[in-house]
């Protein structure tokens, strides 16, 4: 579980995350007639939105943002933004941790070296 979808089980809103969650939303956000349930959905929606741009601080999470706007959806859908996420930042950051764990593997340690000096060595 990612930091936001811990986020948004704690607000009520994870839901709102998930793709299917776009047929629940009125079609268009100006539509003046919704049933209760589309009233929920767009609330729902938009709390996920607003703990996702809590969240942005980086142009790719920014960028993420964007793409969860639509023509109808001008504010944008929680659940593109969050697949956005998933995709750009997530993906990577995996990339990023199966290198590091490599690379510590291929690390030697004898019995009399500092694990500490180790890490710092990598670090740099």
């Amino acid at each position: 579980m990612t930091k936001l979808e811990s986020v948004a089980e704690l607000g009520g809103h994870a839901d709102a995350l998930e793709m299917s969650f776009e047929s629940q939303l009125p079609p268009n956000e100006t539509q003046a007639v919704q049933t209760d349930d589309q009233k929920k959905a767009a609330k729902l929606n938009k709390k996920a939105r607003a703990a996702i741009m809590q969240g942005a601080c980086s142009a790719k999470g920014m960028e993420c943002i964007r793409e969860g706007e639509t023509d109808a959806h001008r504010k944008g859908l929680a659940c593109k933004m969050h697949k956005a996420i998933k995709d750009k930042i997530q993906k990577q950051d995996a990339v990023t941790a199966i290198k590091i764990e490599g690379e510590m593997a291929a690390m030697l340690m004898r019995p009399d070296d500092n694990p500490k000096a180790l890490f710092d060595q990598h670090e740099e």
